[in-house]
Parts: structure tokens; sequence; C-alpha cells
């Protein structure tokens, strides 16, 4: 992407895609390291872990087609809905809480995204 160009949508597409694809591997880790303990052996011959390793290869591979259609500066910041995507994922996998300093701190990240994507003239990026 050449200096000046706006971001393509798709890009933006693959990037949550990206996201999403990370957190449910991170989501995948989290259930095998439960279920499982530390046994490198049996982690790594589980099929959950297998899934996870997948789906963050994918996510990876996601991320790099969508940084071919936009700027850096634009998409990485969408990257960060990974953390949303994890607490919210926990939450209702794991039981895990989201308490009110989390939920902030979601705000906060959503926030962020919105206020680094806005152009001098306040029209998205």
């Amino acid at each position: 992407m050449k200096r000046g160009e706006r971001t393509h949508a798709w890009a933006i597409l693959l990037m949550l895609l990206a996201t999403l694809l990370n957190s449910a591997a991170q989501l995948l880790y989290k259930h095998a390291i439960d279920q499982q303990g530390l046994d490198i052996i049996a982690l790594i011959s589980q099929g959950t872990v297998i899934l996870g390793l997948l789906s963050y290869a994918t996510s990876g591979v996601c991320l790099l087609a969508a940084l071919r259609g936009g700027q850096a500066s634009v998409l990485y910041p969408v990257y960060t809905l990974s953390f949303i995507w994890i607490s919210i994922g926990a939450h209702l996998l794991f039981g895990e809480a989201i308490t009110t300093t989390a939920a902030a701190g979601m705000t906060g990240i959503i926030a962020g995204i919105i206020l680094i994507n806005q152009q001098p003239g306040g029209e998205a990026a």
C-alpha cells in the first residue's frame, strides 16, 4: 500500500477475521491446558491444540493479506479487538468474570480504535 492510499474495507474485514481466529486459538489453548495440564506430549497431540494451531496460522495469513490492502496504522489498532473477544469468550466458556475495570478497559480499546482511525477532518480512515 502506497503512502496516502486509503485502507480498503476488505482489509479491515480480514483484520477482524484475524482477530476472531486468533482469539479462538487462545481460547482453544486455554481449554486444552485446563483439560490436560502441563503434559506437553499429551497437549501437542490433542485435537483442541491442533485446531488452535490451525486457527492461529489462518489468523496470520488473514493478517498478512489485510496488510496488503491497508495501512498498518489503521489495521493494527483493529487487531487489539482480540483482547475483547478473548475476555468475552473466557466469560462465556470458562465463567471468568468481566469486572467493571475490565469493561472500562474494553470500552477504552474501542474508543481508541475509533480515535486512531479518525482523519483530521473528522472522517474515518
